[in-house]
């Protein structure tokens, strides 16, 4: 029997206080997890900063080695799936207005864990048979633990659908941002997905450095917008837009006219 391939998924999302927010997934094997970790840390040090540090879009402030850290991981991260196709990157865009906050006493967090169950399941049915799956997800209150609960969930919905008796997820983790540099490179993408999603980059006082950053990142995308589904282009990079008129995730409540009895 060949050796099954093992693959990571790395889950982040952003923007959840937004009109739209987003979950975003990097997908790789092993063996790249390990290389592009290195590749994001000699990165860091090139640009002068301290190994210590963070990348993350939320918090990226102004700064010219900063811009240029920023350009070269988020330009080299697009480039990794268009060229030697070392990972693949998807995201996920939900619209919040369609959400119904206290549906079952839910918070914003277990509803968007919901939207990352979903993502993970479409990411991991990209490679095909024959491989293993271990999702890390970041942590929301900085506490690691192994969930049980979502691996048996995920391979039950796996063996249902593809009728198969067994499924290849392996483990899931969440898991604290600061000890997995491909949970921060999610962050980065994500965050500029939905950055163009919300039109941050058309109000008056838009920062100059991120407007920039993400102008690189997405001349190097190849596509005219990051805020449109990609389809089947690029396969390697993948937009998806939550359809809700096709799912009992949770969807908006309409607003309806009473109804009126007639007077007899």
């Amino acid at each position: 029997m060949p050796a099954r391939q093992q693959f990571h998924i790395y889950i982040d999302e952003t923007s959840k206080d937004d009109t739209y927010f987003g979950v975003g997934a990097i997908l790789c094997e092993d063996k790249a997890a390990a290389l592009l970790t290195g590749w994001i840390e000699e990165a860091i040090v090139r640009n002068r900063q301290l190994p210590t540090r963070e990348i993350h879009w939320k918090s990226f402030k102004a700064g010219r080695d900063s811009e240029a850290l920023y350009t070269e991981v988020g330009t080299s991260l697009i480039g990794f799936t268009q060229t030697d196709r070392r990972m693949s990157y998807s995201a996920l865009l939900v619209e919040s207005r369609h959400i119904i906050r206290d549906r079952n006493a839910e918070n914003i967090d277990d509803i968007i864990a919901k939207f990352i169950f979903t993502l993970i399941f479409q990411a991991a049915k990209r490679p095909g048979g024959g491989v293993d799956y271990h999702v890390y997800i970041d942590s929301v209150d900085g506490e690691e633990f192994s969930d049980t609960r979502t691996l048996y969930a995920l391979n039950n919905q796996y063996k249902s659908h593809f009728k198969r008796a067994e499924g290849p997820f392996k483990s899931v983790s969440h898991v604290q941002s600061e000890k997995h540099r491909l949970i921060q490179a999610t962050d980065l993408l994500t965050g500029v997905i939905a950055y163009e999603m919300n039109g941050r980059h058309l109000v008056p006082n838009a920062a100059a450095h991120k407007k920039a950053v993400f102008k690189a990142i997405l001349a190097k995308s190849r596509l005219q917008t990051f805020t449109v589904p990609t389809k089947m282009f690029p396969p390697q990079f993948q937009i998806w837009h939550f359809d809700f008129s096709k799912s009992t995730i949770t969807r908006h409540r309409p607003i309806t006219n009473p109804q009126l009895s007639l007077i007899d």
